[in-house]
């Protein structure tokens, strides 16, 4: 037996105290107890206040991953103008990219000296800078043996324009002189590999 949706949102406004300004939780804690029962065995599960107000509120669902940061820091405060999604770490990424008249698009966040390249973390990986916009602006993942290089100068630009893909990390010196530079279709190159392997 589930209970229903409106009985659930009763229970959970009869214990908010609505201010002028926040929303106070009056319950245990900044959690909430909903039980089910599926097929004759009970469930108990708990769902953040803040997530259960924004989506009986919005009427939407937050997705797995999804987050919301308390606008007011009140971490009881369940009022929905208080509350706004998580910026994603893409929505992140593009606020530490300054856009330059001259086409460039400069990385403005965190720098390590000793990479030629700016890093960061990603899916818990070191991703380079420049393969993560790379990525990002044209949809499709780099190409074994490849490496990006600015043509501006400007070793902090990450516009895809100002990036040239080239081959790295050759097997043999031959194939490195053979196809060394711009790579338009890298299947030639990774078949050759293949062969000399």
């Amino acid at each position: 037996m589930l209970i229903p949706k409106e009985e659930i949102k009763k229970r959970f406004w009869r214990k908010v105290n609505k201010t002028e300004t926040c929303w106070i939780w009056q319950g245990a804690n900044n959690l909430f107890f909903i039980r089910k029962i599926i097929n004759g065995t009970r469930i108990n599960y708990c769902k953040k206040i803040q997530n259960l107000s924004w989506e009986f509120v919005n009427n939407i669902k937050l997705r797995q991953g999804q987050a919301l940061d308390i606008l007011c820091g009140n971490e009881l405060c369940v009022n929905p103008e208080h509350l706004e999604l998580r910026k994603t770490k893409l929505q992140n990424f593009w606020d530490y990219v300054e856009k330059q008249e001259n086409g460039c698009w400069i990385w403005k966040g965190a720098y390590n000296r000793r990479y030629n390249c700016p890093k960061i973390t990603f899916k818990s990986k070191r991703v380079s800078i420049r393969n993560f916009s790379w990525e990002v602006q044209t949809n499709e993942k780099l190409p074994p043996y490849t490496q990006l290089v600015v043509t501006c100068g400007n070793k902090m630009c990450i516009n895809k324009k100002h990036l040239k893909k080239e081959i790295f990390g050759c097997k043999s010196t031959e194939i490195g002189k053979e196809y060394k530079g711009n790579i338009e279709d890298s299947t030639q190159f990774q078949d050759v590999l293949r062969n000399t392997a």
